[in-house]
């Protein structure tokens, strides 16, 4: 059976509407052991996202996503990581993280953890925990590939916890004080997620407290990747066919 790619649905500036795939792989791996999954459906999946992997990489609209410098870039690097380690392919993933994603912090994190391609837009509130909660999803893959992205830092401290630490006093006011042009509101539930997990990577209560602040109550849900991401610790036993 040939195994084709299903029409991509593309957001403003190439983005594929793929961001999510992570998501999908890891529901996948916490069901291998179902019989509903047979070698054939394990397969066919891989052939698929062997040749979307192959798209991601050699069309000009991949190539596009793959040189993006701001959250494109990063949930580009989503995409293609946690592919990457699904085909046990970690290497691959760890080339692009150190040559690529690591790299690409310098210019999408100002000095005092602002991100300066994402405030430039007029919706900037959003673009800024919208690029952090890719850089949380890449931090939780590269994991599994040892290299840690949650306390990498530049020589000046720049790195993913400064970006989380700059907009939380904002997020606390409901955007009060926000220093740049924004028109689309200060939503905070996305946010409030990237602090439980916070909390759970840095073990600082501050950030549970600022949890339960924005959501107006005590804290009481947990997603399960957060404590358990199978394709960071798989070992190839659950997709060979």
């Amino acid at each position: 059976m040939r195994v084709k790619i299903p029409q991509i649905i593309l957001w403003s500036n190439l983005r594929p509407d793929m961001a999510y795939i992570y998501k999908a792989l890891d529901g996948i791996l916490l069901t291998t052991t179902s019989p509903a999954w047979t070698p054939i459906d394990f397969t066919l999946l891989n052939t698929w996202l062997t040749s979307y992997l192959t798209w991601l990489r050699t069309s000009a609209r991949g190539l596009a996503e793959s040189a993006s410098l701001n959250n494109h870039g990063t949930w580009y690097d989503v995409q293609l990581c946690s592919i990457l380690i699904y085909l046990n392919r970690s290497e691959e993933c760890v080339t692009r993280l150190t040559s690529v994603t690591l790299p690409r912090l310098s210019v999408q994190i100002a000095a005092d953890g602002s991100q300066p391609l994402e405030t430039a837009r007029p919706t900037s509130w959003s673009y800024s925990v919208f690029n952090l909660e890719a850089m949380f999803a890449l931090a939780r893959i590269a994991e599994g590939v040892g290299v840690d992205l949650w306390r990498y830092q530049m020589g000046d401290g720049r790195g993913v916890k400064k970006m989380l630490d700059f907009l939380l006093p904002f997020a606390l006011r409901n955007g009060s004080g926000w220093p740049y042009n924004n028109t689309g509101g200060y939503r905070t539930d996305k946010f409030s997620r990237l602090c439980e997990e916070a909390f759970v990577k840095y073990g600082d209560v501050k950030y549970v407290k600022a949890a339960a602040a924005m959501e107006g109550g005590e804290v009481d849900r947990w997603e399960t990747n957060w404590l358990w991401a199978p394709y960071t610790s798989s070992d190839g036993r659950r997709h060979d066919g």
